[in-house]
């Protein structure tokens, strides 16, 4: 699909599937087709796969696009084989001007990785026009760039892409939790391309995480975009269902949780414009917002929460059952469910009924 952003295209690869065949040999073909469709509907243009993952999937499905990690000559056999248009080679491939003629040849899409973990290694990747065959390369991904906290890095990489005339593609990983930070910063300055994985996940310290760079592109940086996010938890229930990861209730976009309210003037807010606390409405990524009602609550939150639950109460009666509310909660330590909150209700109001109150 690609993403817009002014004059530039912005195209998404997704190598989740790689870092899950990595830890969870026993994906099943349909599985892995289906999670494909699930993130090519929310945007993404290429997937990265590798020999197991090919192996598993055997001849790959009409409509969706594959970049082929190569290793040596069986995988360019297989990757021709199997008519896989793009593939990522490394330094090891690349100074092998055979396979590079082979893949040539074939009119296969060439990506080299390299890595960059210091401003040093910027001076290195230049040494490039020198190799005989960098002319056969389209894009050179650059991995790494989690140790950058200055900007310094996106002059050096477009001056990289200028010098070579080559394409862009940047795959930070997320070390230190600013995978999605570079993404952007990158994207806004016109890299081409970015490698993302679904929730971050990656075997070492992760990658910048697809929901997140969707999201803030949609949200924050270019509202044309209209990239339908709607799927975001259908998709979530389906990676932790392939995967049996769980998803952290707080992990942004896509945790459960991270529009419940529950303490007073939060939940007072939300009522009366959610904009107050939302960046974004939950249904715009497949979610709903929730009340929940515990030790913080206060009578109007309860109030609210009764209301649900189709109760027709008071403020005053809603006040008045606080203190068992927070009890409950505290003794459990926990929120409490609807059936919980009901039945506290209820006892109060016989009691009060009984003339004890």
């Amino acid at each position: 699909m690609s993403v817009n952003l002014k004059n530039n295209r912005v195209r998404i690869v997704d190598r989740t599937l790689p870092e899950i065949f990595a830890n969870k040999s026993s994906l099943k073909r349909l599985e892995s087709i289906y999670f494909c469709w699930l993130l090519k509907d929310m945007g993404v243009d290429y997937f990265e796969i590798n020999r197991a993952i090919l192996d598993v999937i055997g001849k790959l499905p009409v409509g969706l696009d594959f970049i082929y990690r190569i290793e040596n000559i069986e995988d360019i056999n297989r990757c021709i084989k199997e008519g896989v248009k793009r593939c990522i080679v490394g330094f090891d491939i690349l100074n092998q001007n055979y396979l590079m003629d082979v893949l040539k040849t074939h009119n296969i899409n060439t990506t080299l990785e390299y890595p960059i973990y210091e401003l040093e290694d910027f001076n290195s990747i230049k040494q490039l026009k020198d190799n005989a065959c960098i002319e056969m390369i389209d894009t050179i991904r650059v991995v790494g760039l989690d140790r950058f906290i200055t900007p310094e890095w996106v002059d050096k990489t477009m001056s990289i892409g200028r010098e070579l005339n080559i394409n862009i593609n940047i795959c930070p990983e997320d070390t230190y939790s600013e995978g999605t930070a570079l993404c952007l910063e990158g994207i806004l300055n016109g890299m081409d391309s970015i490698t993302v994985s679904f929730t971050g996940y990656g075997t070492k310290s992760g990658f910048a995480a697809l929901e997140e760079v969707l999201v803030a592109l949609n949200v924050l940086i270019n509202k044309e975009n209209k990239l339908n996010l709607s799927k975001l938890a259908q998709i979530t229930d389906y990676y932790s269902k392939i995967t049996g990861k769980i998803i952290p209730e707080n992990k942004p976009v896509i945790g459960k949780g991270i529009f419940k309210y529950q303490a007073g003037i939060h939940a007072d807010g939300i009522e009366k414009n959610s904009n107050t606390y939302e960046l974004y409405h939950p249904c715009a990524v497949g979610q709903n917002r929730s009340l929940t009602i515990g030790k913080h609550s206060g009578k109007r939150a309860v109030h609210k929460k009764l209301k649900e639950l189709g109760i027709k109460c008071r403020v005053e009666e809603a006040e008045g059952i606080l203190d068992n509310i927070r009890e409950k909660s505290i003794e459990h330590k926990r929120d409490l469910f609807d059936h919980e909150i009901i039945d506290i209700y209820v006892t109060c109001n016989m009691y009060c009924r009984g003339g004890c109150l």
